[in-house]
Protein backbone atom coordinates (compact mmCIF):
# COMPACT_ATOMS: atom_id res chain seq x y z
CA UNK A 1 0.00 0.00 0.00
CA UNK A 2 2.94 2.08 1.10
CA UNK A 3 4.30 1.51 -2.64
CA UNK A 4 1.57 2.78 -4.28
CA UNK A 5 0.92 5.79 -2.62
CA UNK A 6 4.46 6.41 -3.54
CA UNK A 7 3.55 5.82 -7.04
CA UNK A 8 1.11 7.91 -6.64
CA UNK A 9 2.78 10.98 -5.85
CA UNK A 10 5.44 10.34 -8.39
CA UNK A 11 2.98 10.39 -10.86
CA UNK A 12 0.86 13.94 -9.23
CA UNK A 13 4.55 15.10 -9.62
CA UNK A 14 5.55 14.13 -13.28
CA UNK A 15 2.10 15.24 -14.38
CA UNK A 16 1.90 18.54 -12.64
CA UNK A 17 5.64 19.44 -14.34
CA UNK A 18 4.69 18.08 -17.44
CA UNK A 19 5.80 21.14 -19.35
CA UNK A 20 6.93 21.84 -22.96
CA UNK A 21 10.33 23.62 -21.98
CA UNK A 22 11.41 20.11 -20.62
CA UNK A 23 11.63 18.57 -23.86
CA UNK A 24 12.19 20.85 -25.73
CA UNK A 25 16.36 19.82 -26.00
CA UNK A 26 14.97 17.17 -28.08
CA UNK A 27 14.00 19.30 -30.84
CA UNK A 28 17.28 21.83 -30.70
CA UNK A 29 19.68 20.59 -32.69
CA UNK A 30 20.64 20.66 -35.70
CA UNK A 31 20.01 17.07 -36.58
CA UNK A 32 16.35 17.25 -35.73
CA UNK A 33 16.08 20.71 -37.29
CA UNK A 34 17.19 19.13 -40.80
CA UNK A 35 15.12 15.98 -40.28
CA UNK A 36 12.55 16.74 -41.71
CA UNK A 37 14.24 17.76 -45.43
CA UNK A 38 15.73 14.52 -45.07
CA UNK A 39 12.82 12.62 -46.68
CA UNK A 40 12.66 14.35 -49.68
CA UNK A 41 15.92 12.87 -50.63
CA UNK A 42 16.36 9.93 -48.86
CA UNK A 43 14.91 7.91 -51.48
CA UNK A 44 17.82 8.69 -53.92
CA UNK A 45 20.27 7.51 -50.71
CA UNK A 46 17.96 4.17 -49.74
CA UNK A 47 18.47 2.96 -53.55
CA UNK A 48 21.65 4.00 -54.46
CA UNK A 49 23.99 0.87 -55.12
CA UNK A 50 26.86 3.05 -55.13
CA UNK A 51 26.23 4.33 -51.33
CA UNK A 52 24.92 1.24 -50.16
CA UNK A 53 28.59 -0.67 -50.90
CA UNK A 54 30.24 1.77 -48.24
CA UNK A 55 27.76 0.82 -45.43
CA UNK A 56 28.73 -2.34 -45.05
CA UNK A 57 31.84 -1.98 -42.87
CA UNK A 58 33.43 -4.87 -44.14
CA UNK A 59 37.09 -3.46 -43.38
CA UNK A 60 36.99 -2.44 -39.91
CA UNK A 61 34.96 -6.18 -38.81
CA UNK A 62 37.10 -8.15 -40.78
CA UNK A 63 34.75 -9.27 -43.24
CA UNK A 64 33.33 -11.51 -40.74
CA UNK A 65 29.11 -11.95 -40.53
CA UNK A 66 27.40 -12.62 -37.04
CA UNK A 67 23.80 -13.69 -36.03
CA UNK A 68 22.97 -9.55 -35.36
CA UNK A 69 24.77 -7.97 -38.46
CA UNK A 70 22.54 -5.20 -40.00
CA UNK A 71 22.56 -5.69 -43.87
CA UNK A 72 23.71 -2.18 -45.66
CA UNK A 73 19.73 -1.80 -47.01
CA UNK A 74 18.53 -2.58 -43.85
CA UNK A 75 21.09 -0.13 -42.00
CA UNK A 76 19.83 2.86 -44.69
CA UNK A 77 16.17 2.43 -43.95
CA UNK A 78 16.81 2.46 -39.84
CA UNK A 79 18.37 5.67 -40.53
CA UNK A 80 15.73 6.98 -43.49
CA UNK A 81 12.80 5.82 -41.12
CA UNK A 82 14.59 7.20 -38.37
CA UNK A 83 15.10 10.80 -39.61
CA UNK A 84 11.34 10.44 -41.24
CA UNK A 85 9.85 10.42 -37.30
CA UNK A 86 12.09 12.75 -35.93
CA UNK A 87 11.16 15.14 -38.87
CA UNK A 88 7.23 14.79 -38.50
CA UNK A 89 8.07 15.36 -34.39
CA UNK A 90 10.00 18.00 -35.28
CA UNK A 91 7.62 19.58 -37.41
CA UNK A 92 4.38 18.99 -35.24
CA UNK A 93 6.63 20.25 -31.74
CA UNK A 94 7.28 23.61 -34.10
CA UNK A 95 2.93 23.97 -34.98
CA UNK A 96 1.48 22.92 -31.88
CA UNK A 97 4.24 24.33 -29.17
CA UNK A 98 2.13 26.91 -26.65
CA UNK A 99 3.03 30.47 -28.06
CA UNK A 100 5.35 31.00 -24.74
CA UNK A 101 6.79 28.00 -25.85
CA UNK A 102 7.47 29.91 -29.54
CA UNK A 103 8.99 33.07 -27.57
CA UNK A 104 11.35 31.03 -25.85
CA UNK A 105 12.03 27.11 -25.06
CA UNK A 106 13.67 28.21 -21.86
CA UNK A 107 12.43 30.81 -19.48
CA UNK A 108 15.20 32.77 -19.48
CA UNK A 109 15.23 32.96 -23.00
CA UNK A 110 11.39 33.63 -22.68
CA UNK A 111 12.14 36.59 -19.73
CA UNK A 112 14.46 37.99 -22.26
CA UNK A 113 12.39 38.73 -24.87
CA UNK A 114 9.85 39.74 -23.28
CA UNK A 115 11.11 42.31 -21.35
CA UNK A 116 12.91 43.75 -25.02
CA UNK A 117 9.62 44.37 -26.12
CA UNK A 118 6.83 44.23 -23.26
CA UNK A 119 4.56 46.64 -22.70
CA UNK A 120 2.11 47.98 -19.26
CA UNK A 121 -0.38 46.04 -21.67
CA UNK A 122 1.08 42.74 -21.48
CA UNK A 123 1.82 42.45 -17.88
CA UNK A 124 -2.05 43.75 -16.66
CA UNK A 125 -3.02 41.27 -19.39
CA UNK A 126 -1.22 38.44 -17.74
CA UNK A 127 -1.60 39.93 -14.11
CA UNK A 128 -5.32 39.40 -14.96
CA UNK A 129 -5.45 35.42 -16.24
CA UNK A 130 -3.37 34.96 -13.48
CA UNK A 131 -5.56 36.51 -10.73
CA UNK A 132 -8.48 35.51 -12.70
CA UNK A 133 -8.00 31.91 -13.61
CA UNK A 134 -9.82 28.81 -11.60
CA UNK A 135 -6.73 28.07 -10.53
CA UNK A 136 -3.70 28.44 -7.96
CA UNK A 137 -0.65 29.86 -9.06
CA UNK A 138 1.51 27.21 -10.24
CA UNK A 139 4.88 28.56 -8.81
CA UNK A 140 5.63 31.06 -5.99
CA UNK A 141 6.31 33.71 -8.52
CA UNK A 142 2.62 33.35 -8.88
CA UNK A 143 1.93 34.57 -5.44
CA UNK A 144 2.83 37.91 -5.22
CA UNK A 145 0.95 41.16 -4.19
CA UNK A 146 -1.73 42.97 -5.81
CA UNK A 147 -0.35 46.31 -4.15
CA UNK A 148 3.40 45.92 -5.56
CA UNK A 149 1.84 45.49 -9.02
CA UNK A 150 -0.48 48.29 -8.56
CA UNK A 151 2.51 50.20 -7.16
CA UNK A 152 4.46 48.84 -10.70
CA UNK A 153 1.48 50.04 -13.27
CA UNK A 154 1.42 53.74 -11.61
CA UNK A 155 5.49 53.87 -11.94
CA UNK A 156 5.24 52.72 -15.34
CA UNK A 157 1.82 54.29 -17.08
CA UNK A 158 1.84 57.45 -14.34
CA UNK A 159 -1.72 56.19 -13.64
CA UNK A 160 -3.42 55.80 -10.41
CA UNK A 161 -4.71 52.70 -9.80
CA UNK A 162 -8.92 53.63 -11.36
CA UNK A 163 -7.55 56.11 -12.94
CA UNK A 164 -6.58 56.31 -16.63
CA UNK A 165 -3.87 57.24 -18.27
CA UNK A 166 -4.78 59.99 -20.49
CA UNK A 167 -5.64 61.44 -17.02
CA UNK A 168 -2.55 60.90 -15.65
CA UNK A 169 -0.58 62.65 -18.50
CA UNK A 170 -3.11 65.47 -18.77
CA UNK A 171 -2.09 66.39 -14.84
CA UNK A 172 1.10 66.22 -15.80
CA UNK A 173 2.00 62.80 -13.83
CA UNK A 174 5.29 61.19 -15.94
CA UNK A 175 5.80 57.71 -16.20
CA UNK A 176 8.88 55.80 -16.21
CA UNK A 177 8.94 52.63 -17.78
CA UNK A 178 12.44 51.43 -17.37
CA UNK A 179 12.66 52.38 -13.80
CA UNK A 180 9.38 50.40 -13.12
CA UNK A 181 10.71 47.50 -14.28
CA UNK A 182 14.28 47.85 -12.30
CA UNK A 183 12.56 48.69 -9.19
CA UNK A 184 9.70 45.85 -9.79
CA UNK A 185 11.90 43.77 -11.82
CA UNK A 186 11.34 40.54 -9.23
CA UNK A 187 7.91 41.13 -9.20
CA UNK A 188 7.88 40.90 -12.81
CA UNK A 189 10.36 37.81 -12.96
CA UNK A 190 7.71 36.14 -10.64
CA UNK A 191 4.34 37.23 -13.39
CA UNK A 192 6.61 36.03 -16.68
CA UNK A 193 7.53 32.65 -14.81
CA UNK A 194 3.78 32.14 -13.52
CA UNK A 195 2.67 32.90 -17.06
CA UNK A 196 5.54 30.75 -18.91
CA UNK A 197 4.71 27.37 -16.59
CA UNK A 198 1.13 27.92 -16.90
CA UNK A 199 0.54 28.51 -20.87
CA UNK A 200 3.86 25.92 -21.24
CA UNK A 201 1.48 22.55 -19.25
CA UNK A 202 -1.39 23.70 -22.70
CA UNK A 203 -1.43 21.31 -25.31
CA UNK A 204 -0.08 18.31 -23.14
CA UNK A 205 -1.46 15.57 -26.00
CA UNK A 206 0.24 17.07 -28.92
CA UNK A 207 3.43 17.33 -26.61
CA UNK A 208 3.33 13.75 -25.56
CA UNK A 209 2.94 13.14 -29.43
CA UNK A 210 5.72 15.25 -30.54
CA UNK A 211 8.08 13.25 -28.08
CA UNK A 212 6.81 10.14 -29.07
CA UNK A 213 7.76 10.77 -32.61
CA UNK A 214 10.91 12.39 -31.81
CA UNK A 215 12.60 9.23 -29.79
CA UNK A 216 11.28 6.24 -31.87
CA UNK A 217 13.03 8.42 -34.45
CA UNK A 218 16.21 9.13 -32.36
CA UNK A 219 16.14 5.05 -31.32
CA UNK A 220 15.81 3.79 -35.21
CA UNK A 221 19.24 6.27 -35.33
CA UNK A 222 21.12 5.33 -32.92
CA UNK A 223 20.20 1.52 -33.75
CA UNK A 224 22.92 1.27 -36.88
CA UNK A 225 25.22 2.96 -34.44
CA UNK A 226 25.21 0.46 -31.60
CA UNK A 227 24.94 -2.89 -33.83
CA UNK A 228 28.39 -1.62 -35.58
CA UNK A 229 29.83 -0.40 -32.51
CA UNK A 230 28.90 -3.93 -31.50
CA UNK A 231 30.55 -5.91 -34.63
CA UNK A 232 33.66 -3.34 -34.43
CA UNK A 233 34.19 -4.52 -30.43
CA UNK A 234 33.69 -8.09 -31.47
CA UNK A 235 35.81 -8.40 -33.76
CA UNK A 236 38.41 -6.32 -32.09
CA UNK A 237 38.55 -8.94 -29.39
CA UNK A 238 38.27 -12.06 -31.53
CA UNK A 239 41.47 -10.79 -32.94
CA UNK A 240 43.63 -10.82 -30.44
Amino acid sequence: MKSWETIKIKWHIFEYNFHWEGYSFLFRGTLARVAAGIPLVGYLIIFNDGISQYLTFENVTSNEIYASTLTASARLRFVYFGFIFLGIGEIFYRVRRPQVIKLGDTFETYKKKILSFASPRFFSEAHYKIRHSEFDPFTSGGKYYDRDFENFMELCTGAKPGKSIREAYESGKKADWNEAVRRYEPLLTGILEETYFREGRERRISLILAVLLALIGYALLVIPSFELFIRITYSSFNSL
